[in-house]
């Protein structure tokens, strides 16, 4: 029989504005919990690029008598494991699991609510700068690989006031080191505030019981603020230019025998998850038919998708040799032009996303993860029922339309030749 995990969440809005979504999980010998603060890199100030990723590593840094060696030893010796933080575009998470027992629970609620809402951010500042400067490094190797990661972002995003210059969380070097504690202050003031959090549990303990536990700690504070909102929906414009090549040879003596080849475009939110999942699924399937097992051109090819809560991308992505690049276009545009001709393919694709649905069959972390990726995109939860009723809508025309918008004129592709 089909058990919906989400079906048995609990709800609780606490008087001070936080969400506390809890399950119970009779006889789990662990505990696990997530703090989704919902900002991220979007809220990132004008000249600051790197803000949020920047408050995100100085918040285990700043707990009152506490050092961040400190607390990571005390969850060791908990017998659990804490991580202190992660920043994407849209929210910064805050992840612990330890033995489930009432003390323990006490005690990490404790720690992780006084780093996320009582934090004084003034110790480690220069050297948390330091940290992510070398993390930048690491992965933008030459003073040309973050330009190079954007890719079409520029041009593919024109009008939008955030995502045109988005590569990663990471930020920009010459915007994040400029910060000052004030106005770092000022960001952990503005976003860190209960009302614009999630605590997910998950453990034996049940929700009624958790609830006591979690008044006891600073997550019951009050401190003003609102939740972020949901932006509206973005209304992309075809690109005034739709290719770059890059030639790898005029800046390294480095031989590169491999072309790297992306197509990507901006798609409006009236298509649906289900349907774009859809697409991808089949379009990676038929490419890489043609790609890989007809002609022997690339090892695998990548199509998915991204979403940024006012639009998503679609990205079609291989590796192949570089007097193929052309041919390996020409054979996507086919393959997009024939998508009417792919009706069982479709149906096979419906199929497949409805067994994967069915089939899942997460454990305590991953169902965390489910949960709190849920929540930072879309602010709630999406049950495997949503899922599935948002799989059977999903009709053929559906991704017909999707298809025909993927054209030429609404693409940006990104070239790299030896």
């Amino acid at each position: 029989m089909f058990y919906d995990v989400y079906a048995d969440f609990r709800m609780t809005t606490l008087d001070n504005g936080l969400t506390v979504y809890s399950k119970t999980w009779p006889n789990a010998s662990w505990f696990y919990a997530e703090v989704v603060v919902h900002a991220g890199a979007r809220e990132d100030p004008p000249g600051r690029e790197g803000m949020a990723h920047l408050v995100e590593h100085l918040t285990s840094e700043n707990v009152a008598g506490l050092t961040f060696s400190q607390i990571k030893k005390r969850f060791e010796a908990l017998g659990g494991y804490g991580w202190f933080g992660g920043t994407s575009y849209l929210a910064t998470k805050y992840t612990f699991h330890l033995p489930d027992e009432r003390r323990n629970i006490h005690e990490a609620l404790t720690l992780f609510g006084q780093m996320l809402l009582q934090g004084r951010l003034t110790h480690k500042i220069e050297e948390e700068k330091m940290v992510i400067l070398r993390e930048y490094h690491r992965k933008y190797e030459h003073t040309l690989a973050r330009t190079w990661a954007l890719q079409g972002r520029p041009f593919l995003f024109e009008h939008h006031p955030r995502l045109k210059s988005f590569a990663s969380a990471i930020g920009i070097p010459d915007e994040f080191l400029l910060s000052t504690q004030e106005q770092i202050q000022a960001f952990y003031d503005a976003y860190y505030v209960p009302k614009n959090m999630s605590l997910v549990c998950i453990g034996a303990i049940s929700g009624p019981d958790l609830l006591p536990i979690v008044l006891e700690t600073p997550f019951s504070l009050h401190k003003a603020g609102q939740r972020n909102i949901i932006p509206g929906a973005f209304a992309p414009q075809p690109p005034q230019k739709h290719e770059q090549v890059i030639h790898t040879s005029e800046f390294s003596t480095l031989a590169q025998s491999k072309a790297v080849c992306t197509f990507e475009w901006v798609i409006p939110l009236h298509f649906t998850r289900q349907c774009v999942r859809m697409l991808c699924d089949m379009l990676e399937e038929a490419l890489t038919e043609e790609l890989r097992y007809k002609r022997s051109l690339t090892y695998d090819v990548s199509v998915d998708y991204e979403y940024y809560q006012d639009c998503r991308t679609v990205h079609v992505h291989f590796e192949i040799p570089p007097d193929a690049v052309e041919t390996a276009k020409d054979i996507l545009w086919q393959r997009l032009h024939a998508t009417f001709l792919a009706q069982e393919r479709f149906l096979e694709a419906k199929k497949e996303r409805m067994d994967c649905i069915y089939r899942m069959d997460y454990s305590g972390y991953d169902l965390l993860e489910a949960v709190t990726e849920d929540l930072e995109g879309y602010h709630r939860l999406i049950s495997f029922t949503e899922e599935l009723q948002q799989v059977e809508r999903t009709h053929f025309s559906d991704v017909l339309a999707l298809a025909d918008y993927l054209t030429p004129e609404r693409a940006f592709c990104f070239v790299m030749l030896p």
